[in-house]
């Protein structure tokens, strides 16, 4: 069973530390200068622990996915964190993964992720002189039909392996069946909590997507 002196251990020795999930391993606290030491994290999971409280430094995590129990912090608090990135520093961010995987991300910032912000990141030289591999835009309760109608009209998005789309709460079958009849080469789709979603968008999955492996 780990311990809080195994946090105390990861603070000390891993300050390049990216990604950080002890959910439900039962720690009571977290170092006072912990996030001081791993300004690095790209995501932390802290959920079902024992904690009361969280530690102060926590507002200097400015490239995090935070996922945390709501109760450990307040409304005002977690805004100011994950609100915490400018539009050009969160294009930098995804666009810098992008150099090095092929795929657009935006799992990092779901909830200042709108569609303006999409298209422009799509818009981008540093992509659009690619073939991106896949687009990861679960939890973007912001996007709409309109970035799904963009990605399937981009050269640089067609023909695809994997799109996560899942918990995008505005998407409608007319912005899925863009998508899907955009890419007939998928591999993986997630389109779970997609609740605007009706038998049509399945019907077009089933006729066009005929190598997919993985459906969420």
């Amino acid at each position: 069973k780990l311990t809080d002196a195994s946090i105390e251990m990861i603070v000390r020795g891993c300050h390049g530390l990216e990604q950080l999930d002890v959910d439900g391993v039962g720690l009571t606290s977290l170092p006072d200068d912990m996030f001081e030491k791993l300004q690095t994290l790209k995501v932390l999971d802290l959920r079902n622990n024992k904690f009361t409280k969280l530690p102060t430094s926590i507002v200097k995590l400015k490239k995090c996915q935070l996922i945390v129990d709501p109760h450990l912090l307040g409304k005002e608090e977690l805004e100011r964190i994950r609100g915490s990135l400018s539009s050009e520093e969160i294009e930098e961010m995804i666009i810098g993964d992008f150099a090095g995987s092929g795929a657009i991300s935006f799992w990092k910032c779901p909830d200042q992720t709108n569609d303006s912000l999409a298209q422009d990141i799509l818009c981008s030289d540093k992509i659009m002189n690619r073939q991106v591999r896949s687009i990861a835009l679960g939890g973007c309760k912001n996007i709409t039909d309109a970035t799904a109608e963009f990605i399937a009209k981009s050269k640089q998005c067609k023909n695809m392996k994997e799109i996560y789309l899942g918990r995008c709460h505005n998407l409608t079958d007319k912005g899925i069946i863009a998508i899907v009849n955009s890419n007939p080469e998928l591999k993986v789709l997630y389109i779970r909590h997609c609740t605007k979603l009706t038998d049509a968008s399945m019907e077009a999955v089933v006729r066009g997507c005929r190598d997919l492996e993985q459906l969420r």
